[in-house]
């Protein structure tokens, strides 16, 4: 039956029933009396329990069931069952309704509870946030209040009582506390409407004084009445409010501000615009750079005056500021005037004069500045700027002078002793040149005195008659700045017609007297001192000499003495006459002085004042900037006359004043001094240093014939100028021509010399890498130049080949006289002319000739192929023969692939292949190229041909090659020497190109730096020393230069090369610089080894040398990683793998910090070794101990386990032995056992850890007869 409204009675009434059953009836076995029935319903109904009231409506039920079922006792045999029945339904009943009355008491106390507790839990968890909110928790305490009353636990009601009463205490505070704030915020607004209304006020009546016309107000009035209106705004707390009425405040104030400052205006205009016009006519042009104060004050003046209103002041200071533009504009003519003639002459000042050439120039820049000067009209200026073009006159003649090629200007000898040679220049006097006669004149000469830019010569051997004549060879001779002045023959004529004179007698020590002469004397003259008064007791002649010093016998009187001199010829015979000299004699106490005559950066040569004496002492010191250190001391080395002194330093003094010092190692040894004994105290002084920093240059480069082309430096160079390293010659192809060496030929001339001699065109001369004589090695800028070279070199011919069937060229070796070749007189066809109708024709620039047989009608000149043409002695464009009288030319017997030249590496991917006739029709498939020596070729993937002068280049590229540097193993062919079949180009005459299989090419591939690294090789820790960079192939040792190089933020100081790596050497920082990544740049050239020249390039970034170290750190674990990934699985390692293992371990071991750290397999080797550890403290055997096995020897079981003992030796894996405890089992009861019984005891063992078992447990056995 569905369950809906209109059956619920029904079913309702049926689970009612069911239950009352349930409850009051058994299950039936069988039929039960109707007194059975109504005791087990009023049973069932005794049994009932009230719990709560609810229970009741269950045990009406019941009863209801039990009174039922009692009434259907009708029979009389019930009757007293049922009364029975009847009461006991009735007690129940009474004694239910009673638990009943309790049960409801009881629910209405906890009902009670409930509802105060709700009601007390929503009132104090009331809060009172506005006004409002006080009446409705009022209306919750209400409730609380009332829900309490009528509990009847005073306890738990005292309990709510005071929960809400506190909680009352707390809101009506709070409620206090709102209404008190709302009063006093109402108090507060009114005072605050009290305050807005004052500062309005007070505004009104500022506003209204400050508009009032009649009334003058300052800016003192405006403020105190502007400082009343703020302060009361001040005190407004209203911010939207105080913020308008104080913008009100402050926009009348400066409204009021602006009438006081328009009032006062025009005054002030016109005050400021007198005052900028006086300004600017108190302007003083003294620069040019005035006028632009002058052009901003004439500006202001300009402007002030502008604004003034005043007509008739406008005026006035108008006509002021034209008169000041009139006086400016003198001024500044006058020194634009001046400041041109300054630049002019300024510009004539710092002229180069580098070459001879250079005059002109200087010339012009003279002319321009003397030309500025005149429009000077300041006297004293214009006369400063003509003294300082005067002084740039000598300047200029000075280094033209300077520059001029050294030579000899002049000889001459006045006497028969002595040859005066002069020269344009001041000679370096340690290369004064050899002076020779010819041997047949018997004269020898030797350098007896060098002065500035005269050498005299004394003769030492051979006779000198009046007015002979000889030539003199001068050679060797180098000028004071190092040029080579050229080998010079000079014819000198002797002659002497004047007597030799006394030129001056000095007194130079205290018994010392030099008489010097004019000229040398050949023999002595006769001397005395005061008239013989004082002795001579010795003195130095010698013939020749110039001078003689006497030695006196005593120390003179110091006053006048006279010296006597008398006789002695000269060399023509002529006598000196006899003369008295006087001599002052006074005692010199004067220590010697001396001056700085001139330093370079290796010598400081000093000059004094008189000889001095103990130079070379080794008590006797100069040094450069710090005394005592020995990289800064001087050699020393004094002139003949003891009065000029050289310092030399092996390191480089600076440029500009240095400090020198004169050091005595110690105060009682040597020290410099006169023939007196004046001693030169120890002193600091200064040298101004001047430093050649003029690099050298070439001034000519020029053929000697055509075996050498010599190259003149303008001024000395090293060795380098010697070094084949750094000179290129290349012909006009471009190809390097080779020569034997380099070689001085005198003074800066160097001759570059050939074998095999060249041939006639131009060459082009590369130089680079020459460094000067100087200390600072100052290098020649890179040099290039063409050199015409003369043909004198006889031609040759070449190849012979077939263009056609009636067609023969014949090749030269270079270009030859059109009209020679094609002169049928100079050719033979075998041993017979050539017949009439061959035409020839020169061809390819006259450098070959192509004889023509189609119009021979018969004979064997029809067909040349195979036969023999005689060339005879035809001449080049230069007029050389051939040297040969006939030279054979045999013609091929087939016609004649055009002619190759050569194949050369260009670059990665391309090479180019030279034809010396013109190519057409190519295809890039025409070309092979392969890169392993010819095993495979790869056809070009496209080419590109051009043609010059009859010859053709064709070049080809290649894709899916990648050509080496060094063109190693690179050789090419055509297609159809290689692959057979034919190919597309060919020449005019339709002959196909043909080059060889295996055909090398040359190397013209340029070195390329492919990388820079940094390292810290050595020195301070954590510094880089060294960059290396690396080349696409190896470099021309030779060609390499520190100075090729530049890295940025360093000083290179060094290089190497080692094949294609070159190494800088670099100055070390003072920091830390492991991370930095320097550009390294070629700023020189370097070249192959097949002198191929390095071209531009972009800067290297380095690899910073901490990336080099962590790689390296890197490398180094990675090896050990290596190794410990060789071992075996953990799990599956022996014994046996300990020595693996242990290499692992110390290759670990030998690691650094950093490099441990990056072995990422560390903990597997930790395993392993402890693996290993663990299997070698395995047992393998063990000991047993050594027991009496006589019979009786043990009286009972405790005897024997003694004797055994409880421990073990026991052997390991490992070789170890070590202690396991034993525990020992005898096979049978020894103590039962009978006499000669024999027991055996087996030890069970126990190893202490790490020591452990194999799966199979060692065991030790005993025996031991009872």
């Amino acid at each position: 039956m569905a369950f809906n409204k209109s059956n619920k009675k029904i079913v309702t009434t049926a689970l009612t029933a069911a239950m009352v059953a349930s409850a009051v009836a058994p299950v039936a076995a069988a039929k039960i009396t109707p007194a059975q029935d109504a005791t087990n319903k009023v049973n069932a109904y005794l049994k009932v329990t009230l719990k709560t009231s609810a229970d009741m409506k269950k045990a009406d039920l019941l009863k209801k069931a039990a009174l039922d079922a009692v009434k259907k006792l009708t029979s009389k045999a019930d009757a007293k069952v049922k009364t029975s029945l009847t009461g006991k339904i009735n007690a129940k009943s009474a004694s239910l309704s009673k638990d009943l009355a309790k049960i409801v008491a009881a629910e209405k106390v906890a009902a009670a509870k409930v509802a105060a507790d709700k009601a007390v839990k929503a009132y104090t968890a009331s809060s009172v946030k506005v006004e409002a909110d006080f009446a409705k928790t009022e209306s919750l305490r209400t409730a609380a209040v009332k829900a309490i009353a009528v509990l009847s636990d005073k306890k738990l009601k005292d309990s709510y009582t005071a929960a809400v009463n506190s909680k009352y205490a707390s809101l009506k505070k709070v409620y206090d506390k709102l209404v008190s704030d709302r009063k006093a915020a109402e108090a507060e607004q009114a005072a605050e409407n009290a305050r807005i209304e004052e500062a309005t006020k007070a505004l009104k009546t500022a506003t209204d004084a400050f508009n009032n016309a009649t009334t003058v107000i300052t800016k003192e009035v405006v403020d105190a009445a502007y400082k009343t209106v703020s302060d009361k705004i001040a005190v407004i707390k209203t911010v939207s409010k105080k913020t308008e009425l104080q913008g009100q405040a402050d926009a009348l104030k400066a409204a009021a501000y602006k009438k006081i400052d328009d009032a006062a205006t025009e005054k002030a205009l016109e005050e400021a615009a007198t005052k900028s016009v006086t300004d600017y006519e108190a302007v003083v042009i003294k620069e040019l750079t005035d006028k632009g104060q002058a052009d901003t004050l004439k500006a202001a003046a300009d402007a002030a005056v502008a604004k003034v209103g005043n007509a008739d002041v406008k005026k006035a200071l108008t006509d002021r500021i034209a008169a000041q533009d009139a006086k400016v504009a003198d001024a500044l003519k006058e020194l634009q005037a001046q400041a041109d003639a300054t630049t002019a002459v300024k510009a004539y000042e710092d002229v180069k004069i580098t070459a001879l050439t250079d005059k002109d120039n200087a010339d012009k820049l003279k002319a321009d500045a003397q030309a500025a000067v005149d429009k000077v009209t300041n006297a004293d200026v214009k006369k400063a700027l003509t003294d300082r073009i005067t002084a740039q006159d000598k300047v200029v003649a000075d280094a033209l002078q300077a520059l001029a090629a050294p030579v000899v200007t002049g000889v001459s000898a006045t006497n028969l002793k002595e040859v005066v040679v002069t020269f344009n220049k001041d000679i370096d006097s340690a290369n004064a040149g050899t002076y020779t006669f010819p041997a047949a004149s018997g004269l020898v000469v030797a350098v007896s005195k060098v002065d500035g830019n005269t050498v005299t010569l004394k003769v030492t051997a051979g006779t000198v008659t009046q007015q002979l004549s000889a030539d003199l060879t001068i050679d060797a001779v180098k000028t004071a700045d190092g040029a080579s002045v050229a080998k010079t023959v000079k014819t000198v004529k002797f002659g002497d017609v004047t007597a030799p004179v006394v030129s001056s007698v000095t007194v130079t020590g205290p018994t010392k007297v030099t008489v010097k002469f004019s000229e040398p004397l050949a023999t002595k003259p006769t001397f005395s001192f005061d008239n013989g008064q004082v002795a001579i007791v010795s003195d130095n002649f010698t013939a020749g000499a110039k001078s003689v010093e006497l030695t006196l016998g005593t120390t003179p009187s110091e006053g006048s003495h006279t010296v006597t001199v008398s006789g002695g010829t000269d060399y023509a015979g002529f006598t000196v006459d006899k003369v008295d000299n006087t001599v002052a004699y006074a005692k010199d106490t004067t220590a010697p002085t001396f001056t700085v005559t001139s330093a370079n950066d290796s010598q400081v040569v000093l000059s004094f004042d008189k000889a001095i004496t103990n130079v070379g002492d080794a008590n006797v010191e100069f040094y450069q900037t710090n005394v005592g250190t020995a990289a800064y001391k001087a050699t020393q080395s004094l002139s003949a006359d003891g009065k000029t002194l050289t310092l030399t330093f092996a390191n480089p003094l600076a440029a500009g004043n240095v400090n020198l010092y004169l050091h005595y190692v110690s105060n009682t040894g040597a020290k410099l001094q006169d023939a007196w004994g004046n001693k030169l105290a120890e002193t600091a002084f200064t040298a101004n240093v001047v430093v050649d920093t003029t690099a050298p240059t070439i001034t000519k480069v020029e053929p000697n014939s055509n075996t050498a082309i010599q190259v003149t430096y303008s001024k000395a160079v090293s060795a380098s100028a010697t070094n084949s390293a750094n000179y290129t010659v290349k012909d006009a192809d471009g190809n390097v021509v080779p020569f034997t060496n380099v070689t001085n030929v005198s003074g800066n001339t160097y001759s570059i010399n050939f074998a095999p001699v060249l041939n006639g065109g131009n060459y082009t001369v590369s130089v680079k890498n020459v460094t000067d004589t100087t200390l600072k090695a100052n290098k020649l800028a890179d040099f290039t130049t063409t050199v015409a070279v003369a043909d004198k070199v006889p031609p040759q011919v070449g190849t012979v080949q077939v263009l056609s069937d009636k067609k023969v060229k014949i090749n030269f070796t270079e270009a030859m006289d059109a009209a020679s070749i094609t002169n049928k007189n100079n050719y033979l066809f075998g041993p017979s002319a050539l017949d009439s109708n061959v035409t020839l024709t020169a061809v390819d620039n006259n450098k070959a000739v192509i004889l023509d047989f189609t119009n021979v009608a018969s004979g064997v000149q029809t067909n040349p192929k195979g036969q023999t043409i005689n060339v005879g002695r035809v001449a080049d464009a230069a007029g050389n023969l051939i040297a040969a009288f006939s030279t054979a030319a045999v013609v091929p017997g087939t016609i004649s692939a055009p002619l190759f030249k050569k194949a050369e590496v260009t670059g990665a991917h391309t090479v180019k292949f030279y034809f010396d006739e013109v190519i057409t029709s190519s295809q890039a498939t025409d070309f092979l190229i392969s890169t392993d020596n010819g095993v495979t070729y790869k056809p070009a993937d496209a080419i590109s041909v051009s043609v010059v002068d009859g010859k053709t280049v064709v070049t080809a590229t290649t894709n899916v090659l990648t050509l080496p540097t060094s063109a190693n193993n690179v050789v090419v062919a055509t297609a159809d020497t290689v692959l057979g079949g034919t190919v597309s180009g060919k020449n005019v005459y339709g002959a196909p190109i043909a080059i060889a299989a295996g055909t090398v090419t040359a190397d013209k591939f340029a070195p390329v730096a492919t990388s820079a690294t940094a390292s810290d090789l050595g020195g301070a820790a954590n510094q880089v020393d060294t960059f290396t960079v690396q080349f696409s192939e190896n470099l021309y040792v030779a060609s390499v230069q520190d100075s090729d190089f530049t890295v940025d933020g360093y000083e290179v100081t060094g290089v190497s090369v080692n094949g294609s790596t070159v190494t800088l050497t670099v100055k070390e920082k003072t920091t830390n610089d492991l991370t930095a990544t320097p550009k390294v740049t070629l700023v020189g050239t370097v070249e192959d080894n097949g002198r191929n020249v390095s071209i531009t390039q972009d800067p290297l970034t380095a690899v910073a040398a901490q990336a080099g170290i962590d790689a390296a750190n890197q490398a180094a674990a990675n090896v050990v990683a290596n190794k410990i990934t060789a071992l075996p699985a953990v799990t599956a390692l022996a014994y046996t793998d300990k020595p693996a293992v242990d290499a692992a371990r110390l290759a670990y071991n030998g690691l650094t910090a950093t490099q441990k750290a990056l072995v990422a397999n560390y903990t597997t080797l930790t395993n392993a070794e402890a693996k290993i550890t663990a299997l070698g403290n395995v047992i393998v055997s063990a000991t047993a101990p050594t027991v009496t096995n006589a019979t009786g020897t043990y009286a009972d079981e405790a005897a024997v386990q003694t004797a055994l003992k409880n421990t073990i030796q026991v052997t390991l894996v490992n070789g170890n032995t070590v202690t396991a405890s034993v525990v020992w089992t005898a096979s049978t009861n020894y103590n039962a056992a009978t006499a000669n019984t024999v027991v055996t005891y087996t030890g069970a063992i126990t190893p202490t850890a790490p020591v452990t078992q194999p799966g199979t447990p060692v065991t030790s056995s005993v025996t031991v007869t009872k």
